[in-house]
């Protein structure tokens, strides 16, 4: 500028000059010479510029690029120019391109691709994308009824590094990239579940462009060029970016985070010499030791697991627990995972991070038992309190990961002290109705008395909780939903086989060894009745009067094929008694009951059943 006799104060208006009308004259030598005293004032003068005039330098240059794209030497010295003034002010630039609205244009690609390939600029351009993307507001502030819609300078950040990662394998962009795995997978994790949030984030060219369709891209061209052709593959083989973009994006995020560390599992050798047109072979679905990229992205998204936001939260519950498979070996993160966990299923006010949170629980399973026996009482009080929760799928999730950790868990203290709060939580259920708690309900119960009959819970413990469900078990057996009935089945079945074990001589061992009474075959259920009632009041006369009166609270308020069960029932128990036996037992009590039913039920079945059980009476 001395040299052109431009005074220091001018410089400014100088470069204002040239932006506007030199760079893009019609005279095409005046237009390269223009770009030649730009880069020049800039070279000279740039440190001296301040953060707003860099920003506005940098707009103005990338607009340019659209002007002259015909003019090759032109368009070489504007991004020489952009290149020089970033090499200065590498943050501003940076902070200018963010604010440039999605989706990018061909120049702005063109001006980014430009500086991501110097050494020097490319990290420092992908800390600030990273920095802009966890660190600014994520949405505007809209009213309570309306869906948010995404801030500009975050949804920008992610989008100009999805372009810029079209440069892989380019060794500048690649190793950078290598670098910040962690870092940027963190960020795009997050950034999936924030788009969810918004339906759109901008009107182009007459149609909505949907913010996680950018954000997908950007995540599809981020794993393609930082992870190895094992990851994109095995992303491709489950359909995960499809299903990115509907509302089971959390399980996609999670089978995108098992595919990035299978990767890391890969042989190098192996993973250099696969060619192009090799087929990756399928994943396999194992549980992990501990990786350096684990611990890092751990460190990384932890905190966000009881952020503000909830999508936040989603993505750093989804995430800490799918790195419970992840990180054999490292009880720090094991228990900071757990303890993550266990806090969002007790204190999140939203279903879907509860239900995130029952599910991943179950991961606890692949760890050694003594790294988490101190976990496991806590872990079954929370899953028991889920299972009530208003959303059904929360609480089905809880049962069926409380079944995997009853199978897993060791004979102890720790399970002795939960054994009864876990029966008489399931006990609530079995008259669910929701067909599928029921059945589930049952099969947690038969876990159970199983465990009681390996030896792994005491006796003591279980004799009475099993007596005491004998009437469920019974009733469902012949529940009118078949989703229900097997698992019924089972459940009388094991209860069978533990009295059988205390008697081996009783008329329950050949009873339930017919054919016909396999739990996968369907049963004449009144004959089944008649047998086992017939057995069971010869063999067990002091429980008799148990089952009578538990039989007869079902009368009323339950279901018809329950109400119709539980009759039949109480009548072919009185027909074997005794009349000394009788006397003993509240007989005149399940008749009113049953003459109450035959007059009054309207359902036909009922008024049936209590006729015969009544029939059952008289003739006994």
């Amino acid at each position: 500028a001395e040299y052109m006799g431009i005074a220091p104060t001018h410089v400014t208006r100088v470069i204002d000059g040239l932006l506007e009308h030199g760079v893009n004259d019609i005279v095409e030598d005046a237009a390269n010479g223009a770009c030649v005293v730009l880069n020049g004032l800039i070279l000279k003068n740039g440190s001296k510029f301040i953060d707003q005039d860099v920003e506005r330098y940098t707009l103005a240059l990338i607009s340019l690029l659209t002007l002259i794209e015909a003019r090759e030497t032109c368009v070489s010295g504007v991004l020489h120019c952009l290149k020089t003034l970033a090499k200065h002010h590498p943050s501003s630039v940076c902070n200018a391109l963010v604010t440039i609205e999605v989706p990018l244009g061909k120049n702005v690609v063109q001006a980014l691709h430009s500086l991501v390939l110097d050494p020097t600029l490319c990290p420092l351009f992908f800390a600030t994308w990273f920095d802009v993307m966890l660190n600014s507001q994520l949405f505007e502030e809209v009213e309570k009824q309306d869906a948010p819609r995404m801030c500009r300078h975050p949804l920008s950040a992610c989008a100009l590094l999805g372009s810029a990662m079209d440069l892989c394998p380019t060794p500048t962009v690649s190793e950078t990239a290598h670098n910040m795995k962690a870092q940027l997978t963190c960020a795009m994790l997050l950034f999936v579940a924030a788009a969810h949030t918004t339906r759109t984030t901008a009107h182009h060219k007459s149609k909505e462009l949907f913010a996680v369709d950018v954000v997908c891209e950007a995540f599809e061209k981020f794993v393609k060029g930082a992870f190895g052709r094992h990851c994109t593959g095995w992303l491709a083989q489950a359909e995960v970016w499809t299903n990115l973009r509907t509302t089971d994006y959390p399980a996609a995020l999670c089978e995108t985070l098992k595919c990035m560390v299978a990767e890391d599992s890969v042989d190098p050798e192996e993973r250099q010499t696969i060619e192009p047109a090799d087929e990756v072979p399928p994943l396999a679905a194992q549980p992990m030791q501990c990786t350096p990229f684990v611990e890092q992205l751990y460190q990384l998204v932890l905190p966000f697991v009881n952020k503000t936001l909830v999508c936040h939260r989603v993505t750093g519950t989804a995430v800490v627990g799918q790195l419970l498979y992840h990180c054999l070996g490292n009880k720090a993160i094991l228990q900071g995972a757990l303890n993550g966990l266990l806090s969002r299923s007790k204190l999140d006010e939203e279903n879907s991070i509860k239900l995130l949170a029952a599910k991943h629980l179950v991961n606890v399973v692949h760890h050694e038992f003594q790294e988490v026996s101190m976990f496991a009482a806590p872990i079954i009080t929370t899953l028991l309190a889920l299972f009530g929760d208003a959303e059904t799928d929360v609480g089905l999730t809880a049962m069926h990961t409380l079944h995997e950790i009853l199978q897993y868990i060791q004979p102890g203290d720790a399970l002795s002290s939960v054994v009864v709060p876990i029966c008489n939580r399931i006990q609530g259920f079995f008259e669910n109705e929701n067909e599928f708690v029921r059945a589930e309900s049952f099969r947690l119960f038969t876990i159970l008395v199983d465990m009681c009959t390996n030896g792994k819970i005491e006796r003591t413990i279980m004799h009475g909780q099993m007596l005491a469900n004998l009437p469920s078990m019974l009733l469902h057996i012949n529940d009118f939903d078949q989703v229900v009935r097997q698992p019924a089945k089972h459940t009388l079945h094991s209860v069978c086989e533990y009295l059988v074990g205390l008697a081996p001589t009783s008329a329950l061992r050949p009873l339930m060894a017919k054919a016909s009474y396999a739990p996968d075959k369907r049963m004449d259920f009144d004959e089944f009745t008649r047998e086992f009632c017939t057995v069971w009041v010869r063999e067990y006369p002091t429980y008799v009067n148990d089952l009578i009166v538990a039989f007869s609270t079902f009368f009323k308020d339950s279901p018809d094929r329950i109400k119709a069960n539980a009759a039949i029932l109480s009548g072919q128990l009185v027909s074997q008694l005794s009349a000394e036996s009788a006397t003993r037992c509240n007989v005149e009590q399940t008749a009113g009951g049953l003459i109450a039913l035959l007059k009054k039920d309207k359902e036909e079945e009922v008024r049936q059943k209590a006729a015969k059980a009544m029939g059952l009476f008289v003739f006994s």
